[in-house]
């Protein structure tokens, strides 16, 4: 019996590691080439943890063999940890030099359809950009309309110093009512435009920002929504083990989606990446890409030589979706090695269905 029991746990730990290898490949695997890598990726803080419970039971037990082999495939992988569990001693530092602070938020139309408080998580979304003063704010899922039933834009604009600002429609309907992304900053826009994705709302816009002697390019984005309906909610939010016909479709469902979802984020992640790398200035790219870091979108984006405010400066975990589907980081503040951020921070009001992010930046640091 004991060596049935010890053969068993042998086989679960085969495949937690086995997992553990999928997640770290799922970063350089295209979904659209493989896509089932993407949903390890996904699974990764789950799967870490099963494997570091492996890793102190052989040590308890004394099995030097697969201890040293669950350490070395951890260690292996051990700068992912960092992208979800940051400890920054200096965090909070004050920067010596000038420092800007940017902020970005997905505000989910300022809960638009939540008819019982909508105006009350509008007011009080409003209030809390208001509140932290940023000299450049980077709005998802914005929404205005021209009727003055609703008003956001016009208010943001009278109670902030940074008036300036580029809206980007996703939609646009009956010449009213506005739905997309907004940049705002403090600083003069030169400059502005889209990255348009094919066969989705989702959009990228940017800004040329002058600070000063120095011009910065910032992207906004909100990348591929997997698009989850209500039923797909309520099955995630299923505590009971039951098996049924409606929960076996629900999770197919579910399945299609975040494939499709990976499939569609990975081009998007490539088209930008291509137009990041042409930018003739510093960038920031901030915003909603609906991936974690242990995704093919994140490295394809990361990659263009950008580092993440978190990594930097971040402390503890910084998940940033409030919904049901399980919370991750999934809001970034991105830079350019040119650039230095300090003091990022996660806000924890629950206005949205996202935590607004923030971060101070230096230009031309001397830090590399």
């Amino acid at each position: 019996m004991k060596k049935l029991l010890n053969k068993i746990l042998i086989f679960f730990f085969a495949i937690a590691i086995t997992s553990l290898i999928a997640s770290y490949l799922s970063v350089y695997i295209n979904p659209n080439t493989f896509w089932i890598f993407a949903f390890f990726g996904l699974a990764f803080p789950i799967i870490i943890i099963i494997n570091l419970v492996f890793l102190l039971y052989w040590i308890f037990r004394k099995k030097h063999k697969l201890y040293i082999i669950s350490l070395v495939i951890i260690i292996v992988g051990a700068s992912h940890i960092t992208d979800f569990f940051q400890i920054n001693k200096f965090s909070n530092s004050k920067p010596k030099q000038e420092n800007y602070k940017v902020l970005s938020y997905n505000v989910k139309l300022f809960d638009l359809y939540s008819w019982d408080n909508q105006f009350t998580n509008r007011n009080n979304i409003l209030d809390l950009i208001k509140s932290e003063k940023a000299d450049i704010i980077c709005l998802q899922e914005f929404y205005y309309d021209i009727t003055g039933k609703f008003t956001t834009l016009d208010t943001l604009i009278k109670s902030q110093s940074a008036k300036n600002y580029y809206v980007s429609d996703s939609q646009f309907k009956k010449n009213k009512y506005h739905f997309g992304m907004i940049i705002f900053s403090k600083y003069p826009i030169i400059n502005k435009g889209d990255v348009r994705y094919g066969n989705s709302s989702n959009l990228t816009s940017f800004a040329d920002i002058v600070i000063k002697n120095d011009t910065i390019r910032v992207y906004n984005n909100h990348l591929q929504s997997i698009k989850f309906n209500y039923s797909d909610y309520e099955m995630m939010d299923s505590l009971d083990l039951k098996i049924n016909s409606a929960k076996i479709n629900s999770a197919k469902n579910i399945t299609k989606l975040l494939r499709t979802a990976f499939e569609k984020r990975a081009v998007q992640a490539e088209q930008l990446a291509e137009h990041i790398s042409k930018s003739p200035y510093k960038t920031i790219v901030v915003g909603d890409f609906n991936d974690t870091p242990i995704s093919y979108t994140y490295n394809t984006i990361t990659n263009t030589g950008l580092k993440d405010a978190f990594c930097e400066s971040g402390n503890s975990i910084s998940n940033t979706y409030v919904g049901k589907f399980p919370s991750f980081r999934i809001d970034y503040i991105l830079h350019s090695k040119e650039l230095k951020s300090f003091n990022y921070n996660r806000i924890k009001e629950e206005y949205s269905d996202h935590y607004p992010i923030t971060c101070e930046f230096i230009i031309n640091s001397s830090v590399n």
